[in-house]
């Protein structure tokens, strides 16, 4: 089991600015390797997500990719990973 993750919920703007914020891969699951990222699904203003995102990079100290849900409905595979195994910062 890899290192727990911070709430990165506490981080998170208002509703209005960013409407769902999911973590999902190894992340989600407790599975975090020393070089591992975070994937985040987030769906919101586009300038909210970036200033969350960089917030959490500086308090987690890892990367954090942000996909948006026009890629992931590119991804049909990925779509299924997420709602099988995903952490939600905001439904």
């Amino acid at each position: 089991m890899g290192p727990e993750l911070p709430d990165l919920g506490v981080l998170l703007p208002k509703e209005n600015e960013l409407w769902r914020c999911v973590i999902y891969g190894s992340a989600s699951f407790g599975a975090l390797g020393p070089n591992s990222d975070i994937d985040v699904l987030a769906e919101g203003d586009a300038k909210a997500i970036a200033a969350w995102a960089a917030e959490a990079e500086q308090l987690t100290r890892r990367e954090v990719n942000v996909s948006d849900v026009d890629y992931m409905l590119r991804q049909p595979m990925m779509v299924q990973q997420i709602l099988d195994n995903r952490s939600p910062v905001r439904r």
